[in-house]
């Protein structure tokens, strides 16, 4: 979904974040996420393409990891809900692709800030996820949630850019693509210290490869400003999401605006509503409370407004089973055998229909 406003939060506040080291771990990748990072971050894009360069790039990003013995499985975004509930956030995402594509038009790549992904490139990083033997998977929906179910179940982080992960309760919490250093450092297993080996130089047999990462968890942020976990959700549903229309809340937003001046939070903000709806939630005493508040400040369509809130918390905070696809049972199956990553097990997991020959 995303929530405007809260990654920026979380990163401007480095209390919020621990430096560890990425080594001997499971680790459960955003692949949507991560295949549009690897592009706009690493590739020049003045020609429209450069999939070699990109395809180099996701190899070595996969590589590294797997010196550090951290074992990927990428699970991927499929269609959306067929409820209908990001309808509007679609458009407004193809309208923004189609605005981007046209400055670049206009203006040249080189005077512009915009981004327009080429379209083979979620092909060439699934290109490379197969020709490394990448566990990965396409979820039937969206795959937040079921990425969240599976870190959870299997007790290790997520890795992802998408702010969502930040309100989850994630376990081992949640990586943050852009706060990775891919230079490998070798580590003393008896001591646990870095060395000061070039990267390069293979790591002897008291030695084990690893890369720094930072990583939150929700425990910190609740550590911090001394609220019940409950406090993420609240916070997330009613800044406003895509599957809560911030613009029908303006009249709520503007009643909260003046109500917490005298309260303190230890966190800096460049949001005012996201901080605003932060101090007007410590003092929220249930769910149904907050939501009852709010809508008192809508004018109309209430039944509906009621209906989006409840499952934007319950969406963040259902995550004990899959909702869709059991991705335990489908990894689970691969997990010693990578080449069964085949056809045969999309038939049995994903689709439950044949697929075209």
């Amino acid at each position: 979904m995303g929530v405007p406003g809260l990654s920026t939060l979380i990163h401007d506040n480095n209390n919020l974040f621990k430096e560890i080291t990425l080594r001997n771990t499971r680790l459960i990748i955003d692949g949507s996420n991560l295949y549009h990072f690897l592009y706009n971050n690493h590739v020049p894009d003045e020609y429209g393409g450069n999939y070699d360069t990109y395809a180099n790039t996701c190899t070595t990003f996969f590589r590294t990891l797997k010196k550090c013995k951290v074992d990927a499985y990428v699970v991927m975004d499929g269609g959306y809900d067929p409820d209908d509930r990001k309808w509007k956030t679609v458009l407004k995402r193809k309208a923004s692709r189609i605005i981007s594509a046209a400055t670049i038009y206009g203006r040249g790549p080189e005077e512009t800030k915009d981004h327009v992904l080429p379209i083979l490139c979620e092909e060439t990083f699934r290109h490379v996820l197969r020709e490394l033997q990448i566990p990965h998977v396409t979820c039937p929906y969206e795959a937040d949630r079921e990425i969240a179910v599976l870190a959870n179940k299997w007790n290790c982080p997520v890795l992802s850019d998408d702010s969502d992960f930040f309100i989850f309760q994630l376990k081992k919490g949640v990586i943050p693509i852009k706060g990775i250093d891919l230079l490998l450092r070798p580590l003393k297993t008896q001591t646990e210290q870095s060395t000061l080996q070039e990267s390069e130089t293979l790591p002897t047999d008291q030695e084990e490869l690893y890369i720094s990462v930072k990583r939150y968890q929700y425990s910190t942020l609740i550590k911090i400003i001394n609220v019940p976990w409950k406090f993420r959700p609240i916070l997330a549903t009613f800044s406003g999401n895509d599957y809560v229309d911030s613009s029908k809340l303006e009249d709520f937003h503007k009643a909260i605006r003046s109500k917490h001046k005298n309260k303190k939070l230890n966190l800096r903000a460049a949001n005012p509503r996201l901080m605003s709806v932060a101090h007007w939630a410590m003092d929220i005493q249930s769910e149904e409370n907050a939501i009852n508040y709010v809508l008192k400040h809508v004018p109309v369509e209430k039944s509906n407004m009621r209906g989006a809130l409840k499952y934007s918390i319950d969406s963040y905070t259902d995550i004990g089973n899959f909702a869709s696809i059991d991705l335990a049972k489908f990894f689970g199956a691969n997990t010693d055998d990578k080449s069964k990553l085949d056809r045969g097990m999309l038939i049995d997991y994903v689709t439950k229909q044949p697929l075209p020959a």
